[in-house]
Order: C-alpha cells, then sequence, then structure tokens
C-alpha cells in the first residue's frame, strides 16, 4: 500500500517524519469509524517531539470523508505509530463507492495541529530559534496543511472498510459508463440514468423505474434495432430480448397495484429500486461497448 510522506515543523523546519502505514481498517456498523495508522519518526537521534494535538482531515476527489484527531504521543528517531480514528457517514462511502475507478483508491490525509520539540546540536551545527536543550511548542501545517498521499488497492477497500462495518460481503466487479466520453446516441440514455439515481438517493423508488425505463426507450434503436450493426445476428436478438424484458420489468414497477397487499401504492421498494438501477447501468455499459465495436 504506497504513501508518501510529510514532515510536520514550522518555519522550515522539519522536526517530524510522517507517513501512513498500511494498517489502514474500519469498525462501527452503526457509527462508521475509519481507522489509520501514522508512522512517525524525528529526522535524527538528536531531535524529541511530543504530539499534543494532531487533526486528521480524509479527503478523496476534492471532497472531504471525515476528520478525527489524536493527542499525546511521544516521538523520537525510531518509528513511533499512532492511530487516529476519523468518524465517516455512509453518504461519503457511498460517495467515495460511486466514483471509485481503476484498481486503487487515492485518498489525501492533511494534517494540522501543534506539537511539543526539543533538540540537540552536534558540533559546528548552528542553533535554531529557540536554542537547543529547551522543549518548546510549534504549530505544524497551519497555513498550509501537511497533506500524505494514500493509496489503498482498490479490493482493500472493499475489503478492509466495507465489510468491517456493513452485514454483507461485497464482490468486486467494474461498470464503466463512459462518463464524459458517451457517444451522443447514448447521451438521452445517460441523463434518464442520472435521473434515476438523483430520485434513487432521494428515496423516490418509483421514478427510479420511470427514469430506468426512459433510458432503455432513448436508445438509439429502440426497441428492435438497437444491435442491427451486429454480425452475429443471433446475438443481436437476444440482446434486443434482454432489453426489453429488463424495460417490462421496470414498467412493472411504476404502475399502481390494482390487487394484493400493495393496492393502490406502487408495488416497489427502495432495496428493489437500487437493483432496477444496477440493472439499468450494466445494460447501458454493455450497450456502449456493443454499439462502440461494431
Amino acid at each position: 500500500m504506497p504513501s508518501s510522506s510529510t514532515t510536520l515543523g514550522h518555519h522550515h523546519n522539519a522536526f517530524v517524519m510522517a507517513e501512513a502505514s498500511d494498517q489502514v481498517s474500519a469498525t462501527g456498523a452503526v457509527t462508521p469509524r475509519l481507522l489509520i495508522e501514522l508512522r512517525l519518526r524525528t529526522p535524527r537521534e538528536r531531535v524529541q517531539a511530543e504530539i499534543h494535538y494532531l487533526r486528521m482531515q480524509v479527503k478523496f476527489n476534492g471532497e472531504l470523508l471525515g476528520e478525527g484527531t489524536g493527542v499525546g504521543d511521544y516521538v523520537d528517531y525510531q518509528d513511533r505509530r499512532m492511530r487516529i480514528e476519523v468518524p465517516v457517514t455512509r453518504v461519503a462511502l457511498a460517495f467515495v463507492n460511486d466514483r471509485l475507478v481503476g484498481d486503487r483508491l487515492d485518498l489525501t490525509l492533511a494534517l494540522q495541529g501543534w506539537m511539543k520539540i526539543r533538540y540537540e546540536t552536534a558540533p559546528n551545527e548552528p542553533a535554531y530559534d529557540p536554542p537547543p536543550g529547551e522543549w518548546f511548542f510549534t504549530t505544524f501545517g497551519v497555513i498550509g496543511m501537511a497533506e500524505i498521499s494514500l493509496q489503498l488497492p482498490r479490493s482493500e477497500w472493499f475489503k478492509r472498510i466495507l465489510e468491517p462495518i456493513g452485514s454483507h460481503e461485497y464482490l468486486l466487479t467494474e461498470i464503466p459508463l463512459l462518463k464524459g466520453g458517451a457517444d451522443s446516441s447514448l447521451r438521452a440514455s445517460c441523463r434518464q440514468l442520472a435521473e434515476a439515481e438523483r430520485h434513487f438517493a432521494e428515496g423516490n423508488d418509483a421514478s427510479v423505474f420511470f427514469h430506468c425505463k426512459g433510458a432503455i426507450e432513448a436508445l438509439p434503436g429502440w426497441p428492435k434495432e438497437i444491435f442491427a450493426d451486429i454480425v452475429d445476428q443471433s446475438k443481436a436478438t437476444r440482446l434486443d430480448d434482454l432489453v426489453k424484458s429488463a424495460k417490462d420489468y421496470y414498467d412493472r414497477g411504476r404502475h399502481i397495484a390494482q390487487v394484493g397487499s400493495q393496492q393502490g401504492d406502487f408495488p416497489v421498494n427502495h432495496r428493489e429500486a437500487g437493483f432496477a438501477l444496477n440493472m439499468a447501468k450494466v445494460l447501458l455499459a454493455e450497450t456502449a461497448a456493443v454499439v462502440g465495436a461494431g
């Protein structure tokens, strides 16, 4: 798990070196928390430090996921470990999942706080201000926060973070939707899918079905010519049938139930809306890939 390092100091004086260790995990089914361990050391034996207060902000894709604090750790030239507990919301975790592409997650750890320092100089080595041999307070990351880049493999994100705080195991898969680069013929479907995502986040489950249906019906060539350019017509027919079956499923979710226990209501719940949305994503992604390949 690669990570960069940073220095904690003031006025260009590097008193403590900091980097993230490979001990990254999560806990808390009710209140999720990231557990991130820092490896701290002074640059040489003659420098000692006491971290009186350290604030860590965890950022992803320009957004703040959460922040936590640590206090009272002694640091010398040998590696010392400091574990920071960072509360995060499930909204923040969903934000990461929705934007996680490729095989790794890139986090930024921004550090800020204050510490107590004491140092001794070697012969002929210039002294700082205050003079050597005295403990003094200094801040770090105040003007510009000291930052560490932390790379976490995609598989580790699910295994170390999501599984411990949830009741389900996750099957890793990728659904590329050609964000920002979809062919113009698919843009109408992409807009419908974006609306379905918005309604899902707002809990409007019947509207999710409505816009997923709209995403299917906006595909070029709907209802029977979407895959007309595929050489293997048997495969094209089956793909057309598959898309039509999905559309029929969406139809059932957007009409008021006439009989049964849900009579008078939309016969869908949030779990089913999530399934409908994920199915639409898979179908649109595969349509884009197949049609694009010709």
